[in-house]
C-alpha cells in the first residue's frame, strides 16, 4: 500500500495456494477465480485480478485450493503471468507460504528479483529463520531484506533513544563525593 501511495502501480499475487488468507487480511472478497484457476487454464487473467482503488493496488487471490499447488506454481504459465504483470505494474509482490514447510516459496522465488523474509516475532525460532534463508539462497534466490511482524516493543524490554530519567549529572569536590 505504501508503494501505491508513492504513485506506483502495484500487483499483489497470493501464491499460497494451500492456505490462502489474503481475503482475511484485506477484509474483502477477491472473487471466485484466482491464481489456481488461472494457472490451470480455466479462466483468463482479467477474471482473476481485482482492483482495490481505495488501497491503490490490484490483487490476485489464490482462489479455490487445488490438489497440486507446487505443480501449478512450477509451470510456464506461472512464468508467463509474472512477465505479463511486470509489463503492467511497477511492483509485483508474490505472497508465498512459509519456506520451511513446503517447497512452493522456493519454486515461486526463482521467478522473482528477490525475497523478503517475513518473520513472526516470538513464533519463529532463530534456527528456523536461518534455515529459511539458507533454503532460498540454495536455489539462487537473493534475500532483499526482512520484516519482523507482531513485535511489541513495550513487552520486549528493549529501549532505544535517550533516557534521562535515571541520569544524574554533577560535579564533586572532595573525597568520597561524586
Amino acid at each position: 500500500i505504501t508503494l501505491a501511495q508513492s504513485g506506483n502501480r502495484v500487483a499483489l499475487v497470493e501464491c499460497d495456494l494451500r492456505k490462502p488468507v489474503m481475503r482475511k487480511y484485506l477484509k474483502r472478497e477477491l472473487g471466485k477465480s484466482g491464481l489456481a484457476a488461472y494457472l490451470a487454464g480455466l479462466v483468463g487473467l482479467e477474471d482473476c485480478i481485482v482492483d482495490l482503488p481505495d488501497l491503490g493496488i490490484s490483487v490476485m487471490g489464490a482462489g479455490v485450493v487445488p490438489p497440486n499447488p507446487s505443480e501449478l506454481l512450477n509451470t510456464p504459465r506461472m512464468e508467463g503471468l509474472i512477465e505479463i504483470l511486470k509489463q503492467n505494474y511497477d511492483f509485483v509482490l508474490l505472497d508465498a507460504p512459509p519456506v520451511t514447510v513446503v517447497t512452493d516459496a522456493a519454486v515461486v522465488g526463482r521467478l522473482t528479483d528477490g525475497a523478503i523474509l517475513v518473520v513472526r516475532s516470538k513464533f519463529a525460532a532463530a534456527r528456523t529463520v536461518r534455515l529459511a534463508k539458507a533454503r532460498l539462497e540454495s536455489v539462487g534466490i537473493r534475500i532483499l531484506g526482512g520484516v519482523l511482524t507482531r513485535f511489541d516493543i513495550r513487552k520486549s524490554g528493549w529501549r532505544g533513544g535517550y533516557d534521562y530519567k535515571n541520569y544524574e549529572y554533577g560535579y564533586s569536590h572532595g573525597k568520597g563525593r561524586r
